[in-house]
């Protein structure tokens, strides 16, 4: 019984950090961000604008200095009022990095 107590406490703790990302555009984000162990990022990307489209969000990386050090692109191709979940790779270069993300 005390195992059983043990693992459903341990299963209870572990919780997967989603995050939302916000972009230079308030209408685009990305929503229920989570870096996966295999370097993935799964997320669903939001676009509540009326009448742009967003093909792609590009994020800018930046060493402690504040000098650019690396930056990629991911395609997302939604049209206004929509949102999708995407998956997509290159999430490890996020984190504990200082970065911007733009909209194009």
């Amino acid at each position: 019984m005390k195992k059983v107590l043990v693992l459903l406490g341990l299963i209870g703790s572990m919780s997967v950090s989603a995050e939302t990302i916000k972009t230079d555009n308030p209408n685009m984000y990305l929503k229920n961000y989570i870096c996966e162990a295999n370097g993935d990022a799964t997320f669903n990307a939001v676009n509540k604008s009326t009448d742009e489209y967003w093909q792609y969000i590009r994020f800018r990386i930046y060493d402690s200095d504040g000098d650019p050090i690396d930056n990629f692109a991911w395609f997302i191709s939604l049209l206004p009022k929509t949102g999708k979940k995407i998956t997509r790779g290159s999430c490890l270069k996020l984190k504990g990095a200082t970065y911007t993300v733009e909209v194009l």
